[in-house]
């Protein structure tokens, strides 16, 4: 099962960011879902915050 996320994001921050993700062969679903697993993987932010 699957549910919807909607965000507000710095539209500039968002076009970047898939064309990076396209660049590596991902698209944003994705990227963003690796991003949380990561997280609660490690139970912590996967990178030095500040």
């Amino acid at each position: 099962m699957t549910t919807t996320l909607s965000i507000r994001i710095d539209e500039k921050l968002k076009a970047e960011a898939e064309e990076f993700f396209t660049d590596i062969g991902m698209n944003m679903t994705t990227a963003i879902t690796c991003f949380f697993k990561k997280c609660l993987d490690g139970d912590e932010i996967p990178f030095k915050l500040g």
